[in-house]
Order: C-alpha cells, then structure tokens, then sequence
C-alpha cells in the first residue's frame, strides 16, 4: 500500500548555489555514537558478545529513546555499540597477562615484575611441596609452564591491542564520540590505549577526540583521564577486585594501591548478596554491574544508563564545540549543519550563502496523512523532516508553488542516515523541465 503526504515545502536556498565539487569528511553526513565495551578476563567471546546484546537491548536502546529528540536536533543518528574483545586463553595465561599490565601501568619494568613474580612463586611452592618428591616434581614443571607463559604472552597481548587500536583510530578518523565501558581487566586495556597514545587519530587534519570512559569493578591504579571523563565504579563486596586483588596487588615486592572500592551494594550482608545476585564473586558485568537492584538507593543499572546519557549529550556538545566554536555564535544551529562551512548541506555549499538571511533549522515529524507547510523566499530555510515513525516505502508527495521552488530537498529519517533526493534547479537560468509536483519514496531500507 502506498501512502501519499502532501507537503508544500521550501526547503533551502531559492537562489542558484553551486554544490561542492570536492569530496567533504564523512562526518558530513555520518555522524554517531560509539559505544565500545571492552570485556574482563576469562570471559568466552560468545559470553563477550552475549553481554553488549545485553546492553544493547535494554541500556542502549533505552538511551537512545531518552536522547531521540537530542539525537535528531544535532543531526547524530545515534548509537553504534561495539566489542574490543579481550581475548580469553586459558586461565593461568589470562591471569599473568593481567599481571603484566597491572605492573607496567605501576611503572614496574618487565624484568622485576618476572623477578617478583617467580621469587613468590618459589616461595609458596617450596612450602607446599616441602617433603612431597612428587608436589615437587609438578611444581617445577608448572614452573616451567609459567616461564613459557611470562615470555609469550606480551606478543599475544600486543596482537590483541593492535586490533583494538586499529578499530579505535578508525572510529576517531571518522570523527566519532567514543563511550568505553570497561569491565574488569578491561579497564587494564583502557588504561594502556591512553598511556600509548592510542586514543587520537592517526590522519592529517583530524577532528579532536571526542571520548569518555566508564569504569566498572576497577582493577587499575587509575582511571583513563584524571577529569570527570572517566569515573570508577568498583563494589565494595567484590570479592575480585575489593578483597583478592587488592590484597594481593599490595604484597611485599609489588606494593600496589589500586583504586579503592568506592561503592556499597547494601545488601543484608555479602552471602546475601551473593545469593540474590546469582554470583558467587559478585564481580559480573550483567549479573552486578549491570543489575536493576542493588545499589538500593540507586541500581548500577540506572547508574550505567544516566552515565550514558549524560556522556551522550556532553560528548555531541563537546564536539561541535570543537569545530564551530561556542554556542552564543547567532548561526550557531545552522553551523551545526554546515560545521562552518565544511560540509555541504543537499548539495548546496553553504559558503556560497553570501549575505541571506539564515534561518534557524526547523523540525517537524510526519505520520501518515499529515502536512507540512514550508515558507522562506530569498533566505536560507531549512526544514529537517523526521520521517522515522512512517511504513516502509511510503512515497512523499511535494508541491511546490511557482516561484517559491526550492534548489534543492533532503530527507533524513532521522538526520544522520540520509536519504538523499536532490534537484538541481540553476533559477538564473530557468528550469522549464522541472515537474511542479514531486515524487520519492522514503524509508525504503
């Protein structure tokens, strides 16, 4: 069935522009929110995946229904959620890779973190072992193991980064926000993309990095930036983090502080806990740091959800901030669609406007049946038309009234991932071909 909307729009400028000749960034007309969850160890890649669809059908798509008139006012089409995964090997691997990052980021040398390492090794084992021939004999071997482990681990760590920051710097080449939510010993990786200057493009003339973290069971001895860009949530009842890696970060040879637990789940007491919460280390991603009860004052949920929205909206502000200055410029709106002239907007190059008068961008929504009226001879008037709640392959109907004949229509729906229909009117020279009444569908993908 096909729905017929009648609208007599003007939608830009009703003088002839020329459109850009050159190629314009991708950011142009691709602008969204990266959303990257960087998983804990021993964690499967199926588990990995599991988790950020968790994420993605209840906290994401929640967000982005809170942000959709944000999301449509500043022309971001919203999220794109994605998994750095962290690879899993075996435990005793996982375990010393950690190891390796948690000493480094506490500026220990390779050479005395082994040193430390293998001395408490053969300490608690001579002690194990003690009149055992056998114990012994395992020992040694597992030993052996150990070594191997120490000295090939950093080259699987290292191809896990590349892959990590290979994707991270394509993001920010694109000029996408970035949203880390780090868990566990990825919070270890965050650590290390910022200490290695891997969170800034790597082309010529790059939009700066736009980017925020949030921290969850925090196993680092810092957070990624020192600001508010990056806050730590880390339950005092992890068993993990807040009792067993603490204490063991802090043994004689290492003496690390790592950051200290900083919220209470509030539970009747932690076996309680452990019981509501189906974990027995509560220290899960989606059983406690993504769990609708506890904190009881406020559910970590909630907390991950506001964060988000809250980075959401400060993140995109930020960003325009950084390519159109502040927002007290009286084009201000309009420059959030043209970036000052970078971008082309319906193919009509907005450094050609001249001295026009420029009109504020107008939204309107369309549902079936409705009309939208558009004026603005001589000026500079845009009309953004959220077409998002509209059946698949409706077919739009424009009319326009002689002389008042726009240069050219967009469509967005929603702004952000557009579908395009342009025409190219040239008024100096006349458009004696050009139809009055205008037919295309929307929605068709």
């Amino acid at each position: 069935m096909r729905y017929k909307l009648i609208i007599p729009i003007i939608f830009l400028l009703v003088l002839y522009l020329k459109s850009f000749s050159a190629s314009v960034p991708s950011y142009c007309t691709d602008r969204k929110v990266v959303i990257a969850y960087v998983n804990g160890m021993l964690v499967s890649f199926k588990d990995a995946v599991r988790s950020l669809d968790y994420m993605k059908d209840s906290i994401i798509l929640k967000s982005k229904e809170n942000l959709k008139n944000f999301f449509l006012k500043n022309y971001f089409s919203g999220y794109l959620p994605i998994l750095l995964y962290n690879y899993h090997h075996t435990v005793d691997r996982d375990v010393i890779e950690a190891y390796i990052q948690l000493t480094k980021e506490a500026g220990m040398s390779y050479e005395e973190a082994r040193t430390v390492l293998f001395l408490w090794y053969f300490g608690i084992a001579g002690i194990a072992t003690k009149n055992n021939p056998l114990a012994g004999g395992i020992a040694t071997i597992y030993m052996n193991r150990l070594l191997y482990i120490y000295e090939t681990q950093p080259k699987l760590l290292n191809e896990n980064y590349i892959k990590h920051k290979e994707k991270i710097q394509n993001w920010l080449n694109k000029g996408y926000p970035i949203i880390f939510i780090a868990h566990s010993q990825g919070n270890l990786f965050m650590n290390a993309y910022n200490d290695n200057g891997w969170l800034k493009p790597n082309i010529s003339n790059p939009l700066k990095p736009v980017i925020r973290v949030i921290h969850l069971a925090t196993p680092t001895t810092k957070t990624t930036f020192s600001n508010n860009k990056s806050p730590y949530y880390t339950a005092n009842e992890d068993i993990v983090i807040a009792k067993l890696v603490k204490s063991l970060a802090n043994i004689p040879g290492l003496r690390i502080k790592i950051l200290p637990p900083n919220i209470e789940l509030g539970c009747r007491n932690i076996f309680y806990c452990m019981y509501d919460l189906r974990d027995v280390t509560l220290h899960g991603l989606t059983t406690v740091y993504l769990n609708k009860k506890y904190p009881q004052q406020k559910p970590f949920y909630s907390i991950v959800q506001d964060k988000i929205v809250y980075f959401t909206q400060d993140a995109i502000n930020e960003w325009y901030r950084n390519i159109i200055g502040d927002s007290s410029n009286p084009f201000y709106e309009f420059d959030k669609l043209a970036l000052g002239g970078i971008c082309p907007i319906c193919g009509i190059d907005p450094r050609n406007i001249g001295d026009r008068q420029i009109d504020p961008p107008r939204f309107e929504k369309l549902t079936c049946g409705s009309t939208i009226y558009a004026s603005g001879a001589y000026q500079v008037s845009t009309l953004i038309i959220d077409v998002s709640d509209l059946p698949r392959n409706t077919t739009l109907h424009s009319e326009f009234e002689p002389y008042y004949i726009p240069d050219s229509i967009c469509i967005s729906h929603p702004p952000g991932v557009e579908k395009v229909k342009e025409i190219k009117i040239g008024r100096d020279v006349g458009t004696p071909n050009l139809p009055l009444n205008s037919y295309f569908n929307v929605n068709t993908s």
